[in-house]
């Protein structure tokens, strides 16, 4: 904190909620994210890996300090085959979506291009093209990961259980420095103007996302026909006004109001979170019992416990 770039390398898209931090790291290698975890999980410190800093959960705050790890050199992306790309864990969505086009390609990215790929992924991952192709997790092919008790690859096949809960519940289990994602070839016969395309298969068309099989992921709200947020910006000064704690109510009763239309199990997606609902809602009733069996088998120390964790 005393270092002169300090103030530039803590900077977030949302000043409201930033993580408490001691220490902030750039790694380069995998090797390098593998000494890093090992020495947190050994004092317990918390890791709070980031590639846009766009995470605004209230948890963020709650933690005690911790180090921020910058995936930003993580950002490779090359083409495995016609079906599969593979891509770093720090590379942003625009990145995945320039190559994605000269090639000629898609997949659900999301909706906006400034934040990470696998940020939102790790939390199921709306996105544009959602109703074609399902959700960004869904389309999670193998996901590399360094965790607490060392560096697996986790699939359909591999580390089964893990590859599950990374599709939902991922910032829990740990740092994710490579994925292959599934792709697909633009066809322009069977989806017509690309444009409105990409508008009205965005979060309006959700059948994709209603066809694939809920216990293949983490995500609880699948079958939720809309997924809501709202947000009320405003500028940093009024931080500690009565403004502010206008503003603050207005955001609450604006919540109650869209809770008021739910029916069944309340469910909220966990990249839209707050941060003070119940972990119920975060990850549904069915989930929990298994996500803490494995968030206790792969993080038992609580080493990535900033993001809204278990």
């Amino acid at each position: 904190p005393s270092s002169p770039a300090w103030q530039n390398a803590t900077l977030r898209n949302n000043p409201l909620v930033p993580p408490a931090l001691q220490l902030i790291l750039t790694p380069s290698s995998v090797k390098e994210v593998e000494k890093i975890v090992t020495f947190a999980n050994q004092y317990r410190i918390v890791l709070h890996p980031t590639v846009s800093t766009h995470g605004f959960t209230k948890t963020l705050t709650r933690a005690t300090p911790g180090i921020q790890i910058n995936l930003t050199k993580f950002n490779s992306i090359r083409l495995i085959s016609k079906e599969t790309i593979e891509i770093g864990g720090g590379i942003t969505a625009k990145e995945v979506i320039d190559f994605l086009f000269k090639q000629n390609l898609r997949a659900t990215t999301p909706g906006c291009d400034c934040i990470s790929f696998l940020g939102p992924a790790l939390g199921g991952g709306t996105g544009t093209y959602e109703g074609i192709y399902g959700l960004i997790g869904d389309g999670l092919v193998s996901v590399d990961i360094v965790t607490a008790k060392g560096t697996f690859r986790a699939s359909a096949k591999e580390n089964k259980e893990l590859f599950w809960a990374l599709k939902g519940a991922g910032h829990n289990f740990g740092i994710v420095t490579s994925a292959r994602v599934r792709v697909h070839p633009i066809d322009k016969k069977v989806d017509g103007n690309e444009w409105l395309d990409a508008i009205f298969s965005y979060e309006a068309t959700p059948s994709k996302i209603l066809q694939v099989s809920a216990p293949s992921s983490a995500v609880a709200w699948r079958r939720q026909v809309i997924t809501t947020m709202m947000q009320v910006a405003f500028p940093i000064s009024f931080k500690g006004t009565k403004t502010e704690k206008q503003i603050f109510e207005l955001g609450e009763k604006g919540r109650a109001l869209l809770r008021k239309g739910e029916k069944g199990e309340k469910l909220v997606y966990v990249n839209y979170a707050n941060g003070d609902e119940p972990q119920e809602e975060m990850f549904g009733r069915a989930n929990l019992e298994r996500l803490r069996a494995l968030k206790r088998k792969w993080d038992g120390r609580g080493v990535f416990g900033g993001y809204n964790p278990i």
